[in-house]
């Protein structure tokens, strides 16, 4: 993982410390704000969960992480905690993506149902090219494939978050 993290409290010897210890804390800016700064790390270590909470009557608010790199979680390879290497998919580029994908497969299906044929060759007659009727009944808008694209099309909105934006 990263190599200059900073050092545990108790082997910290490059300078002055403050430990405060106690069995509660409670920082409260009646006024204004708390700014919290640091030169090269900021560690925060929890045995519980961790929240934060905005006023939620304001659907103004917004938590906002301006960094040049994200990871959420670890992964565990050969018993080490390894940052993930997965990234994220933006919403928006994938849904057009989805939607592009399932209108093609959708006009491969009308192409197939119009225009492909075969040719009916009986006896005592000239040999005829016709539209293959059945392709109606397993790729049209009401056949399984038909309904399964329409459900498709539908869905593609669902999977994108109301609440979470990226970039």
């Amino acid at each position: 993982m990263e190599q200059n993290q900073p050092d545990d409290p108790n082997v910290y010897n490059s300078g002055g410390q403050v430990i405060v210890q106690s069995d509660r804390l409670v920082f409260n800016a009646k006024k204004d704000s708390i700014l919290m700064y640091a030169k090269n790390h900021m560690h925060v270590g929890i045995n519980g969960s961790f929240h934060f909470n905005t006023n939620n009557i304001n659907s103004e608010n917004k938590f906002i992480v301006n960094i040049p790199n994200m990871y959420l979680g670890l992964i565990e390879e050969n018993g080490q905690p390894k940052l993930p290497t997965e990234p994220a998919v933006l919403g928006d580029k994938l849904g057009e993506y989805l939607e592009e994908l399932i209108d093609l497969i959708d006009d491969i299906c009308f192409h197939v149902i119009t225009n492909i044929s075969y040719t009916v060759d009986t006896p005592n007659t000239n040999p005829e090219t016709t539209c293959n009727y059945k392709n109606e009944n397993y790729l049209g808008e009401n056949s399984p494939v038909g309904e399964t694209i329409t459900k498709l099309k539908e869905k593609v909105k669902d999977f994108k978050s109301k609440r979470i934006k990226i970039t």
